[in-house]
């Protein structure tokens, strides 16, 4: 009998970019969104669960904001510097990955600074309405409609366990 194993921690991702600052086409700056659970950013990237107090508070508020905002976005320290976007400033991802799903986000919080500087997570349920939405506007589903789950990262107890 072959024993089942259970992940410690999974995250389903999809993964979203790039956006626009401005109406021209040299405005256009590379975002890379990971569109997930608010809730799994804590356990599943690593270090976020180990943050100090100070930082652990400001992102987990950031976190809390995401949840209660779907259409809020957290971005690293020098992604809202490039971007040049603050906590409450409006701006919309046009996505090379699913041309037509373009999503209005809202700068709701941070990743703290270093290993995070460049990330960007926003809400997978945002995303997955927008995909609704399209097919409610095109009366046919998005061609990228089945296939929005880009990455699967399963965290197990050892080395052993993740061969099998």
């Amino acid at each position: 009998m072959v024993k089942e194993i259970a992940p410690l921690r999974a995250k389903v991702v999809e993964i979203n970019g790039p956006a626009m600052r401005g109406n021209r086409k040299s405005d256009l700056v590379l975002l890379i969104a990971f569109a997930l659970e608010p809730k799994k950013l804590n356990t599943m990237m690593d270090d976020l669960d180990r943050l100090p107090p100070s930082q652990a508070a400001d992102f987990a508020a950031a976190v809390k904001s995401l949840e209660a905002n779907p259409q809020g976005i957290i971005l690293g320290p020098s992604r809202s510097a490039t971007l040049k976007k603050k906590i409450g400033d409006t701006f919309t991802v046009f996505s090379t990955n699913y041309p037509g799903i373009d999503l209005e986000v809202t700068v709701v919080g941070y990743f703290p600074p270093g290993r995070y500087n460049q990330q960007s997570a926003i809400h997978r349920d945002y995303l997955l309405r927008a995909m609704d939405a399209y097919k409610q506007r095109k009366k046919q589903e998005h061609p990228m409609a089945q296939r929005t789950l880009n990455l699967v990262w399963l965290k197990v107890n050892n080395a052993g366990e993740a061969a099998r």
